[in-house]
């Protein structure tokens, strides 16, 4: 049996906000950079830089996309932070495509949400 380890993306969520309130099962066409913790717009699709002070719709929370035996372009379905308002994120584990956020990128997402 697999054993899957991931960096935590949700550190914490609001009092009396459940998974259901703040998760969605979403599906998404797999990209080479997408991964655990990348950051998509209300199309499902990676967010580009321009998206973070106002376009984010979810944030991928779910381990399984690092399979690899997914491919570049599978359809899969993924749980995925849709209530963002609603949790305390990890901003070591936000990412557009696979690269980390920067500083700048942090603080304009934490404008939005509660990025620590």
């Amino acid at each position: 049996m697999a054993i899957y380890t991931r960096e935590q993306v949700v550190i914490d969520s609001l009092q009396g906000a459940s998974q259901t309130m703040t998760h969605e099962t979403i599906q998404v066409t797999k990209t080479p950079t997408m991964t655990n913790g990348t950051l998509l717009v209300a199309a499902r699709t990676e967010a580009a830089d321009g998206d973070i002070a106002a376009a984010i719709a979810y944030v991928i929370d779910d381990v399984a996309i690092t399979n690899t035996d997914i491919a570049t372009n599978d359809v899969l379905t993924v749980s995925a932070v849709s209530g963002l308002d609603w949790v305390k994120f990890n901003s070591n584990a936000l990412k557009i495509g696979s690269t980390p956020l920067t500083g700048a990128q942090i603080t304009a997402f934490a404008k939005k949400t509660q990025a620590v």
